[in-house]
């Protein structure tokens, strides 16, 4: 049997263990934030172009997309201030998974090399109430940010629609000419607004990957 190394009771495999699970959090961590900072970005580029151009739409236009380019710049700049806090609450989360990384690591290698109580028990049970004290801070925060932001791509989904409506209409009245280059600036727009919110569907699907309750749902299974 290997003696326990240190305070913290790892033998030199299981301390290099556990420093490698903390860096490849680190590194996922960063990763996530890169990502986060650049569709952050670009929803705030759209929804200033948006904005921007609910002003240049021409009087004579009988489709109201000075409206509609209000509301989706509007919704785009909230829906950038929910990926904001989106973000800090995912860095907590991926904190959270970290610690019970470590501690799950701990405690396979507690088995693996028959170590039994003292201070490692007390140092993986520390990773664990560490974990379940940021799960509830950071997961209960996250779960709200969440439904918000499904909420207003919903809203801008039901937005969407009726633009296309919209736009539709005024060209099977052949008005179109009377919008001037605003019809074409919607469907563009329209188009980006797809792929950028496409991005954001998929940042959703990655919180709930690492939401910690979820994985705090599967500890409490696995005991």
């Amino acid at each position: 049997m290997l003696k326990s190394n240190g305070s913290y009771g790892y033998t030199p495999v299981g301390r290099t263990a556990a420093q490698k699970a903390v860096m490849e959090n680190h590194k996922q961590s960063m990763f996530i934030l890169g990502i986060g900072l650049l569709l952050i970005l670009i929803v705030l580029t759209l929804a200033f172009c948006y904005t921007w151009y609910s002003t240049k739409v021409p009087l004579s236009c009988t489709a109201p997309l000075s409206l509609y380019f209000w509301l989706a710049g509007i919704s785009n700049f909230f829906l950038a201030v929910l990926l904001v806090i989106g973000m800090y609450l995912m860095q907590g989360m991926m904190l959270a998974v970290s610690h019970h990384a470590v501690a799950q690591i701990m405690e396979e290698h507690a088995q693996t090399y028959s170590i039994a109580g003292g201070q490692h028990s007390v140092s993986a049970a520390a990773h664990r109430s560490e974990f379940q004290e940021s799960a509830l801070h950071y997961g209960g925060g996250m779960t709200a940010v969440l439904v918000l932001q499904s909420v207003v791509m919903l809203a801008q989904i039901g937005l969407g629609i009726y633009g296309i409506v919209q736009v539709l209409q005024v060209q099977r009245a052949d008005d179109g000419y009377l919008c001037g280059e605003s019809i074409n600036v919607f469907w563009t727009l329209l188009g980006l607004h797809f792929i950028q919110n496409t991005c954001v569907v998929g940042k959703l699907s990655k919180g709930l990957q690492h939401h910690p309750r979820g994985i705090d749902e599967d500890v409490l299974d696995s005991d």
